[in-house]
């Protein structure tokens, strides 16, 4: 009964005190390293996601200035023919290949750094899972970000009129 461990403890300290006896309360011992292991989790998740938003805006401003560098050949293509929503495709396209293949390196990496982080562990009774159904929300959130970050300078992209792009080459 953990009510009268506490009682059981301080009595057995008492009386074998002359012979050099300690107790120690194993439970609180595993309870105060379980924390801290989840306390380092929890401080290696935040990093991630703050790597995950800082690499989010990065794609955004990458995405803005690819609009300014290339607003010759966009305008170049629209007077081509090429509709506007042709341009927002393409270049939504481009951006969710660039984090298509970000995800999966990243995925990739993680799994694999996982699974020799559980091998060289040997920890009998512990084997890896991967929790596929968050990664997968995690996933759908970077997109959702990823093209709502992206959304505006696509968007203006689009909206290239080929006189105006074609006038700058001059």
């Amino acid at each position: 009964d953990p009510a009268d461990l506490d009682q059981l403890t301080h009595d057995l300290e008492r009386e074998l005190r002359p012979i050099g006896m300690n107790t120690v309360n194993v439970r609180q011992s595993l309870e105060f390293a379980l924390a801290a292991f989840n306390t380092i989790f929890l401080l290696f998740q935040s990093f991630l996601a703050l790597g995950l938003v800082v690499g989010i805006a990065g794609l955004a401003i990458i995405t803005a200035r690819n609009v300014v560098e290339r607003k010759r050949e966009i305008g170049v293509l629209r007077a081509l023919g090429f509709r506007r929503s042709l341009v927002l495709k393409s270049q939504l396209i481009e951006v969710l290949l660039v984090v298509s293949l970000g995800v999966v390196i990243g995925l990739v990496v993680g799994i694999a750094f996982a699974a020799q982080l559980f091998a060289s562990a040997e920890v009998t009774g512990v084997e890896l899972t991967i929790p596929w159904d968050r990664l997968g929300f995690i996933f759908l959130i970077t997109y959702a970000a990823v093209l709502l970050a992206s959304i505006f300078p696509v968007l203006r992209a689009a909206r290239i009129r080929p006189s105006e792009a074609l006038r700058m080459m001059e």
